[in-house]
């Protein structure tokens, strides 16, 4: 079986999270752009509070210079951008740094369009506002110096400089990168400046890791054996029976469980089966995400004292002793049997190894053995106010600039840095309270107590001073959320999270903001049983008319407001804040596209229909009469299968009594449908995920949310069933047509480009390939018939082109690929959609947003957009 990852993961391109259960809440933050809420869900106007003056938009009120904006934080010790990965770091040196770039509304769009008479009216709304990337410590655009994304000129502005007046240009920008990338100090956001996802600088990777020892795509070191390399990762024996994406490793042969000691019926033998990181790992450190499996797939454990091992099923044996067989009690425990994977060359040769599970002889190896010269690294100050960068893959002037928008890629005061190195130059103290950081950004840190309270006061020097009408800021240290309300009700703090909890105290304030993220529940069906058969599959589901009967009979409204509040009610399986590319200044919600697919789920109710739903049960109970699935009058039963809590309960219990008063006939005793509520341990609830043990259960997933097609295709595409937690479903194969009448224009013109060249490379020649082959599936109208798994690929691969990613219309073609792949989990209904999580912030009478909404870019603009009324 595999362990899918209860992770919680920022949004970049392919990286998502899955959220087992819990309820989301967000740490109120001001210095970020996107802290607070929305007016637009699924296209059309929420019923989000409505909030009065002052704290809107309209006759703009008199400010207070003096006054003093009250925040919380909990506990930061360390402010060094470059090493700390904490939110509440980030939250605090972005008020002390800049960047070369920065995201804002796109204010000359917005007048040219017609959406603005001049910068700062947010008349037509700001969630209607186009986004753009603008310069802020850089004097001007990135320069394409080649013409094909891999050296770019930066142009650095000439009137920058730290709080003490040392001057900044290209050559401190220079400077702090050689320290960010540096091979001793291994600073943890070192990736952005290597990572190919980021801004993949030409050799910064090698330099960067010249001194750290080789990995394996496990993170266990690599040995060297005479010339030959040994890992873990080469001791792959095969993959569990009838799931080919479930590997299995033989187990290291200085374990006790090796094969040589674990015997199983008919030369049976134990692998190990990667599930990731996890809780898991807390009970087995060295090597937690590997545990014992049978080929087929079944688990072993330890037993209850933790000196052995408990098998699936009789007949196992431990250096020649019969193992116990686990219990289904024991099953549901946490202690299952874990081990390394053998030490192999990349034949597949094992390792002989020593009492330490080390190959005999083993040497080291390095990520380059060469010593890496900075002279090599592609970062370079060719005079005292250009940077050049030569990167190792192309990117677009919109990627260089995303990546460079954050103090991370920000610049660090040369003689403070220095001073706060250790003799190894492995550490320094910048940053600390001993050590603080030395401020080029809007604020400048006046005080800051240890476990106390931080003081920032606006820098008149700043470059940007004057956009900042908020220029006194205190942070207490709050941990406690408790804490914090009670003193935002003393009139001590200007703002606090309401989320969770404390929501229905504050929901009906007018000065609460409610912000949705990526986060989106739903109930996941299963209609194909557990892999191992000891689940039957359930006939009713299996039947579509039921899962729409389901789908129409929730109030997502009602839901969203009294039952999991706050939220966002989502009736698509993508909420208010996606994107369908990282150029589209909109969200996918509110595209034509993305509202004509829903357009046929009752959009005017959330998807809410309960005469519908009602029509489409009594059908789908027929069908199941004629089929001889069930006989007439007989009950049909649904288990409704959830993580033990509280929360869920109350879920579960909204739930049942909606879908079975609608469901059951009002004018009968005997009813003909009920929702079986089981509650399990998260790790019993993980088992029936991963095995399928279930009828319907709840979850959600969130992030990737400026490439809404990326997280379809890899999230509900049965393509990769690890990812996919409703069972059963084909949605891989589904057919669809799109019209992309752009991306053909633009496969055509690249077709043409192609041919123009005179020496292509191997890469260009593979690519034109792949163009051409896709160029026939496409109709003389530009629409493109193909399978759900076939357009994720597409648009991925075929359509990115680095020299034209965003390419005329784009964002209206991938607009309509996200809709064609939301329509197929629509027309399956292969789960229900439910909500988007919202995070909840009230702030004082006093604080001022200019932006009337929220915007999937800017949120609700943040500090540049905001201001203390004046009493």
């Amino acid at each position: 079986m595999r362990k899918k990852l209860l992770l919680v993961i920022i949004a970049v391109l392919g990286v998502f999270g899955l959220v087992a259960c819990g309820q989301t809440t967000t740490e109120a933050t001001t210095a970020a752009p996107t802290t607070e809420a929305p007016t637009t869900v699924e296209g059309q106007t929420t019923a989000a509070p409505t909030t009065a003056a002052p704290t809107t938009t309209g006759e703009q009120l008199a400010w207070d210079l003096d006054a003093t904006y009250m925040n919380y934080i909990s506990d930061v010790s360390n402010l060094n951008p470059y090493s700390q990965m904490l939110a509440q770091s980030s939250t605090m040196y972005g008020y002390l740094t800049d960047s070369l770039y920065t995201g804002d509304y796109d204010w000359a769009t917005a007048i040219a369009d017609g959406l603005a008479t001049e910068e700062g009216d947010f008349s037509a709304g700001a969630a209607n506002l186009p986004y753009g990337r603008f310069p802020s410590m850089a004097a001007g655009e990135p320069v394409d110096v080649n013409g094909d994304g891999m050296v770019w000129e930066i142009p650095i502005r000439t009137d920058l400089e730290f709080e003490d007046g040392t001057a900044i240009d290209a050559n401190t920008f220079e400077w702090s990168w050689k320290q960010l990338l540096d091979p001793l100090l291994l600073n943890i956001r070192a990736s952005g400046l290597y990572d190919p996802t980021s801004l993949p600088i030409l050799n910064a990777e090698t330099y960067y890791k010249q001194n750290s020892p080789d990995k394996d795509d496990f993170g266990f070191l690599v040995y060297e054996v005479d010339g030959t390399l040994f890992e873990r990762g080469n001791s792959l024996y095969g993959h569990v029976i009838g799931h080919e994406d479930w590997p299995l490793y033989y187990v290291d042969k200085a374990s006790p469980y090796s094969s040589d000691h674990l015997v199983g019926p008919d030369g049976a033998q134990a692998y190990l089966e990667d599930w990731g990181e996890g809780w898991w790992t807390d009970y087995n450190p060295e090597g937690g995400r590997f545990f014992l499996e049978t080929e087929a797939g079944a688990t072993f454990m330890m037993n209850d004292d933790g000196t052995g091992i408990l098998a699936p099923e009789a007949g196992w044996f431990l250096d020649g002793v019969e193992l116990p067989v686990k219990t289904a009690a024991q099953d549901s425990a946490n202690d299952w049997a874990g081990a390394l994977p053998a030490y192999a060359d990349a034949a597949g040769n094992f390792a002989t190894v020593d009492e330490d599970g080390v190959p005999v002889g083993g040497v080291l190896t390095y990520y380059d053995a060469v010593t890496v010269e900075w002279s090599t690294v592609g970062i370079k100050a060719t005079d005292d106010y250009t940077l050049e960068l030569t990167l190792a893959n192309a990117k677009t002037a919109w990627d260089v600039k995303g990546n460079l928008m954050s103090g991370i890629t920000g610049v660090v005061h040369q003689v403070q840095y220095e001073a706060g190195m250790n003799t190894a130059r492995t550490q320094t103290t910048y940053g600390t309270i001993d050590n603080p950081l030395v401020s080029y950004g809007p604020y400048t840190l006046t005080t800051w107590e240890a476990d106390t309270l931080f003081v920032l006061d606006a820098r008149d020097e700043y470059i940007y001073s004057d956009d900042y009408r908020i220029r006194h800021i205190r942070y207490e240290f709050i941990s406690d959320q408790s804490i914090a309300i009670e003193e935002f009700k003393a009139g001590r703090l200007d703002i606090v999270s309401a989320s969770g909890e404390y929501f229905d105290e504050f929901k009906y304030s007018p000065y609460l903001r409610l912000s949705p993220v990526t986060t989106f529940f739903r109930f996941a069906f299963n209609v194909q049983g557990s892999s191992s058969g000891s689940y039957p599959v359930n006939p009713i589901l299996s039947n579509v008319k039921f899962r729409k009967a389901f789908y129409y009979a929730i109030d997502r409204d009602e839901f969203a407001s009294e039952v999991r509040a706050p939220a966002a009610p989502t009736y698509g399986f993508l909420g208010p804040v996606y994107l369908s590319t990282e150029y589209n200044p909109f969200p996918y919600r509110g595209s034509e596209a993305g509202i004509d697919v829903l357009s046929e789920y009752a959009p005017e109710t959330y998807g809410y229909d309960p005469v519908l739903a009602k029509t489409l049960f009594d059908e789908a109970y027929d069908e199941a009469v004629t089929a001889e699935d069930i006989a007439d009058g007989d009950v049909v039963h649904v288990e409704y299968k959830f993580y033990d809590a509280e929360t869920n309960w109350k879920v579960a219990n909204w739930v049942k009594s909606t879908v079975e008063n609608i469901f059951n006939d009002a004018d009968s005793n005997k009813p003909k449908f009920i929702l079986d509520l089981v509650a399990v341990s998260g790790d019993a609830l993980d088992v029936a995920w991963d095995e399928g043990n279930f009828d319907m259960t709840f979850g959600g997933w969130q992030g990737v949310d400026f490439n809404a097609p990326s997280l379809l295709g890899q999230v509900y595409n049965s393509a990769d069933t690890v990812t996919m937690l409703e069972k059963g479903f084909n949605t891989m194969d589904a057919q669809v047509v799109v019209p992309l009448p752009n991306s053909k224009a633009a496969l055509e013109t690249w077709i043409q480009d192609y041919q123009a060249l005179t020496d292509p490379t191997d890469a260009q020649t593979t690519q034109y390939d792949k163009w051409v082959l896709l160029l026939a599936e496409f109709d003389e109208e530009g629409n493109l018939t193909c399978t759900f798994d076939e357009l994720f690929q597409y648009a991925y691969d075929e359509l990115y082109n680095v020299a034209d990613v965003n390419y005329a219309g784009k964002t209206d073609d991938f607009d309509a690929i996200t809709a064609a792949m939301e329509g197929v989990l629509l027309d399956q209904m292969i789960a229900i959609p439910l909500f988007t999580s919202v995070a909840a912030t009230v702030y004082s009478s006093r604080i001022v947003f200019e932006a009337d909404s929220y915007h999937a870019w800017m949120g609700w603009g943040g500090l540049k957009y905001m201001y203390i009324a004046a009493e």
